[in-house]
């Protein structure tokens, strides 16, 4: 089976024949319309390396707390995150991103969902995010009974305001039991 042919037969039920395909293409000329790029962080000194820490996910409109490491330069945390309690506060560095207009970029989060194990609940997850224009990076089934699946899906959505939309989009759904951003830390 061609590429194409998958999608068709995935998603047989919830758009017409080539539907799908047309709205593809159209997110990826969308996509390539705006440039991605680094994000400001006030709060920094230049010349700083930065990086964001992967155990919260931070992404621009999240409250964020930097954290100096000797040699490597500041990771960015989300100020809930549970890592910060292990740090010395001599080490904590208050920053904020800067206004999300002043930016074109894309920022990948990770969400966990549960759905229900049934045909199309798949297709409509897609679908339901498709509609809010973020964009499905991976996704990942993590668990499956014969009653649900516990997924991993990694967006790419404009700030944490377009995350939120996007959840609550998903909680209106009857396909999905349970979402929340994820947080491996």
């Amino acid at each position: 089976m061609l590429g194409e042919d998958v999608i068709r037969h995935v998603f047989v039920d919830t758009q017409k024949d080539g539907e799908l395909l047309q709205n593809i293409a159209k997110k990826q000329r969308n996509r390539s319309k705006k440039e991605l790029q680094a994000v400001a962080i006030n709060g920094l000194i230049p010349g700083l390396a930065v990086h964001h820490a992967e155990c919260c996910h931070s992404i621009p409109g999240d409250e964020i707390q930097g954290v100096v490491v000797r040699g490597k330069g500041v990771y960015i945390h989300v100020r809930e995150c549970e890592m910060l309690c292990k740090i010395w506060q001599e080490r904590l560095l208050n920053v904020s991103w800067k206004p999300v207009w002043e930016t074109e970029a894309y920022y990948t989060g990770t969400l966990r969902l549960i759905i229900i194990h049934k045909t199309s609940a798949l297709a409509a997850l897609v679908n339901i995010i498709d509609q809010t224009d973020a964009r499905i990076m991976n996704l990942k089934i993590k668990n499956r009974t014969a009653y649900h699946c516990d997924l991993r899906v990694d967006l790419e959505a404009d700030d944490a305001n377009h995350f939120d939309d996007v959840i609550a989009s998903l909680r209106i759904s009857s396909w999905i039991l349970f979402v929340e951003r994820y947080s491996n830390g």
